[in-house]
């Protein structure tokens, strides 16, 4: 029977799904999202859900916008739990090398 799917689904395929969660403020950001009442709002509870992809990508909003110091002590906390890409804020090799340095996984994506 031919496959529904364009695309051959084999072990040479290493893409992988990743899930990510904004944050802003030091809470989670929903603005650009719509989701569910049945999500969590708390940003513990969000990443021991989405451990079970055994990675997430974790998006600063605040250092996007040149506010790298907001979400620094959330993002340590998230690491401590579970392996991340970090994206927002990284313009310089010092702040990418530091958060390397703190664990965070290297592939966020852009600034």
């Amino acid at each position: 029977a031919m496959s529904k799917y364009k695309r051959s689904h084999s072990a040479m395929n290493t893409r992988a799904v990743i899930p990510a969660i904004f944050i802003k403020d030091g809470k989670l950001d929903f603005e650009d999202i719509t989701v569910s009442d049945q999500w969590p709002q708390d940003i513990t509870e969000m990443v021991q859900i989405l451990g079970a992809f055994g990675e997430l990508l974790v998006h600063d909003v605040n250092a996007e916008s040149g506010d790298a110091v907001t979400n620094a002590e959330v993002l340590d906390r998230i690491l401590d739990r579970l392996p991340c890409r970090l994206s927002g804020g990284f313009v310089t090799n010092e702040r990418v090398y530091d958060w390397l340095d703190k664990g965070a996984t290297p592939g966020g994506g852009g600034p």
